[in-house]
């Protein structure tokens, strides 16, 4: 059975989420985009919006429940400082074409560029400069909006903004750009899933523990962002967790580190790297690949450069894995050592490079070393957030931003 039907005089049906049939003039279909708007203004004003599944998985919702939000006065403040030259680049912007398109985008990130672009558009409502270098293509914010913090959710942005300045007090205009501006890297997601998540850590351990599979989580104590332990005394280089969720299992420290992917895919080594681990069997990566009990002996018992670890599918999952190892046990590193680790990445359902080659590194670690690595995708994150978080306005919002930002 459809979930559509259509009766002999031309009356057209639709199934909602019950399984009632209902008449399509009494409902709205939606693109994705606009699902997660309106699902975001109705949060903000208190309204009904019941978002359904029709044929195909075509969203829509009730035509009277789509009047009454639409027909809320959105008061847009005025933007803040921005000076002339910024004005007149917005006016240019207002009747400039379409953002161009990349050619050197491979199909999946085309696609997720076109989104953020959406998004700016129609969500943070502000234009694209089309004389910049990157702003061109769509997903990259002018001067004013990076720095107002338009890349970062807007009921948790202050905060956000003030944890970034403590933890960078210096940014070059590079870093600055990759993490304020350009709205396709995977830099500002941190901050935007998991700062709010450090208001309520015993959702957080619920949410952790549905995704570790056990109810090993007692309490979570800590979440970091972009953080690693003191490096000449674990891997001696600049691997760091993206995100760092600290935890107690039975009085014990345990750890969990979060790599957060994109767009991203493999990347080759760099000569420097490539020189001091791959080439070196005395380097911190060859030493705790031997001797942690996570990897078979096909890896554990070759010397580094003769394993697929050194390839471009595997090295950062690869990399980020043996970081959390080197903490394990690790007395060296004092309040930093951990009874336990587990290794998570998380990435968006449609990158299929992860999709294939996280599945395919599990292939290359013992028992043990299965158990400390796991992956979830931005999708599923959502849902479990939805799940354990309070259902208040603060937390609605935040996690219809992340519905309508991230997934696609």
């Amino acid at each position: 059975m459809t979930n559509s039907k259509q009766h002999t005089d031309d009356f057209h049906l639709v199934r909602n989420n019950n399984g009632e049939w209902i008449s399509d003039d009494n409902v709205v279909f939606l693109s994705r985009i606009e699902a997660g708007i309106l699902q975001v203004r109705a949060a903000q004003n208190g309204k009904n919006l019941s978002i359904q599944h029709g044929f195909g998985n075509r969203l829509w919702c009730y035509k009277h429940e789509y009047e009454e939000i639409i027909a809320i006065n959105i008061q847009t403040p005025p933007p803040i400082n921005r000076t002339l030259k910024i004005k007149k680049k917005m006016k240019k912007t207002s009747n400039a074409a379409s953002p161009l398109i990349y050619k050197g985008d491979k199909p999946f990130k085309r696609i997720a560029r076109t989104h953020q672009s959406d998004f700016r558009t129609n969500f943070l409502k502000v234009p694209f400069d089309p004389d910049n270098k990157y702003g061109k293509y769509g997903a990259f914010l002018m001067p004013d909006d990076a720095n107002a913090g338009l890349n970062f959710c807007k009921d948790f942005r202050q905060e956000i903004l003030d944890r970034i300045q403590k933890r960078y007090p210096r940014l070059t205009a590079t870093q600055h750009d990759g993490l304020y501006a350009n709205m396709l890297r995977s830099e500002h997601i941190p901050w935007n899933v998991f700062i709010p998540m450090a208001h309520d850590l015993s959702a957080t351990a619920k949410v952790f523990n549905k995704i570790l599979g056990a109810d090993e989580i007692d309490e979570v104590t800590d979440i970091r962002i972009e953080w690693a332990p003191e490096k000449t005394k674990c891997l001696n280089d600049n691997t760091s967790f993206d995100t760092y969720i600290e935890y107690l299992h039975n009085g014990k420290t345990c750890g969990i580190g979060i790599e957060v992917k994109y767009t991203e895919e493999g990347y080759p080594f760099g000569a420097k790297e490539r020189r001091e681990v791959m080439e070196n069997e005395q380097s911190r990566y060859a030493q705790v690949t031997k001797s942690c009990g996570w990897f078979i002996t096909e890896i554990s018992n070759r010397p580094i450069r003769e394993t697929a670890l050194c390839k471009d599918e595997f090295r950062q999952i690869w990399r980020n894995h043996i970081l959390g190892a080197s903490m394990v046990g690790n007395k060296n590193i004092g309040k930093d050592k951990v009874e336990k680790f587990h290794s998570i990445t998380l990435y968006p359902h449609g990158n299929q490079h992860f999709n294939v080659f996280l599945p395919a590194y599990e292939q290359f670690l013992t028992d043990e070393g299965r158990s400390t690595f796991g992956y979830i995708t931005i999708e599923s994150l959502i849902d479990l957030l939805d799940q354990h978080f309070p259902k208040t306005k603060e937390y609605q919002n935040w996690i219809n931003y992340l519905r309508v930002r991230y997934p696609f």
